[in-house]
Formats: structure tokens, sequence, C-alpha cells
């Protein structure tokens, strides 16, 4: 019976693990996603009155991506324009949600696959505010339907992680820990060490 559970363990760990092309997916929020200054810009301070740019990046991709689930929260600075945003492929298509959807969320899909750019990021979403507030946040979440989730090229789906969210003339709100770019640590497991924490 032992036996049974430590395999039954293992498959339910690597499952996971090896579900898509895409195990070590990172998303954060980007004030600047160009290879020359970014795309690591998580905290802008623009004056009030003016518009921001906003994108919802992603990066540590081993394949490309044809669909991304996420909810997009903001909280205090400003006001979305909505037909404004753009998403990573022209023909996508954002079913369910949109910007500030407070009941569903996104669900980004696109007939192609999208490949990283030279920098090794795909920009996902381009979503300008009008900043009306001193300071506020934009916040990565899981989408009430299907989470944190990124399909690939062959529509294999993996959770991504949340690298950094968005700060508006405030530090930005955590993102998930640990959330880098080193192969999942399951891929890596060995009977022996899941054998030990049975005995």
């Amino acid at each position: 019976m032992k036996k049974v559970l430590i395999a039954l363990m293992v498959v339910a760990f690597a499952v996971p693990a090896f579900a898509g092309g895409n195990p070590r997916a990172r998303a954060f929020v980007s004030f600047d996603p160009t290879c020359e200054t970014g795309p690591y810009v998580h905290q802008a301070c623009p004056a009030m009155g003016t518009l921001i740019d906003c994108y919802l990046v992603v990066d540590c991709l081993d394949d490309g991506v044809r669909s991304v689930s996420l909810y997009w929260m903001t909280s205090g600075f400003g006001m979305a324009f909505a037909a404004d945003y753009t998403v990573f492929h022209p023909a996508a298509q954002s079913p369910v949600g949109g910007p500030d959807n407070a009941a569903q969320g996104w669900l980004i899909a696109a007939p192609d696959c999208v490949y990283p750019n030279e920098c090794g990021i795909v920009v996902i979403v381009k979503q300008p505010y009008f900043m009306q507030a001193t300071s506020g946040t934009i916040d990565i979440l899981p989408s009430p339907v299907d989470g944190k989730q990124i399909v690939d090229c062959n529509f294999d789906a993996d959770v991504y992680c949340v690298l950094s969210n968005g700060g508006l003339c405030v530090p930005p709100n955590p993102g998930d820990t640990p959330c880098d770019c080193e192969p999942n640590a399951v891929e890596d497991a060995t009977w022996g060490s899941i054998k030990a924490l049975y005995q």
C-alpha cells in the first residue's frame, strides 16, 4: 500500500511539471516593456491628468503562447480607456471579460501561436489609463474561470506565477513566491528523495 501511495504521489506531482511547454512562465506588470530599458519596470509615477500605458507581460517561455487567463485588478488611480486596449495578436479574442471586468476577468485567445521577442517576452495586454489620483496599484490575480493559465503552441496548459504586480507612485503589491526562471523542482526529484518522505 505504501508503494502504491508513493507511485500516485509521483504521478500527481509529475503531471503538472510536464503538462505544457511553458512550465516556468512568469507574468508581470511593466510600464516599459522594451529591450533597452525594460521590461522589468514595475513602478512608475506619472503626473495626475496624464495617460499611462500599463502592460501585462510574460517571460521565461520555452514555447509560444496561444491564450492567457487572468484577472486584472486596478485600485485607486484612474480610469481605463476600454476601447483602446490591445492584446498580443491582432486577431486575438477576449470573449470573457476585458479591462477591469469584475465579473470574469480576462481570457485572451489567439488563432496563431505568438513567440517571445528578442527580449524573451510576449506583451499580452497594453492598457492605457488616465491618471485621476495620486497613486494606485495594478494586480494580476487568477481568473475566476481558468485561474492563472497559459496555453502553448500545442494547446497544452501550464500555470504561470506572478513575478510582480504594478505600482503607480507606490510600491507594487507582492507577487508570488517563489517565481523565478528555474526549472520546476519536481522535474529534478528522484525516487529516493520522494521515498524518503514516507519512511
